[in-house]
């Protein structure tokens, strides 16, 4: 098979192709606790990240050309993870990003990953076994 131009710009071709079409996930942040709301620090035990598995939550956000879907994906990807893990603070969370582009259109994802605690119910918990002494 001879080089010709016409090869090499198929080639080229292919592989913007194939990068452009690719994600790409990258750690934006860890944060030590991450919550929409306020909370009593003072509720979280020691041992918080042992208490429960993992929880993960995301949001997306379509685009085409400049125009967003969801301005307030990070709010809405840490609401997630706190619905599904049925608590009101985060603690040890990691934030990573992922985007897809197509020509003019895309979506991006922002990933919450970490321990759910429930730190309203620990606080009863304790108010009740203080309560009992």
């Amino acid at each position: 098979m001879t080089f010709t131009l016409r090869n090499a710009s198929t080639s080229i071709t292919i592989a913007a192709c194939l990068l452009t079409l690719s994600s790409c996930c990258r750690n934006m942040a860890t944060f030590p606790t991450l919550s929409t709301s306020s909370f009593d620090a003072t509720a979280i035990p020691i041992n918080a990240d042992k208490l429960t598995k993992p929880t993960e939550g995301s949001s997306w956000n379509f685009y085409v050309l400049f125009l967003d879907s969801n301005n307030n994906m990070l709010q809405d990807a840490i609401k997630d993870t706190l619905e599904k893990g049925k608590g009101d603070v985060i603690i040890n969370a990691k934030v990573c990003m992922s985007r897809i582009r197509v020509v003019y259109f895309g979506a991006e994802s922002i990933k919450v990953e970490g321990t759910v605690i429930n730190t309203k119910a620990l606080a009863k918990a304790k108010a009740k076994a203080k309560a009992k002494k």
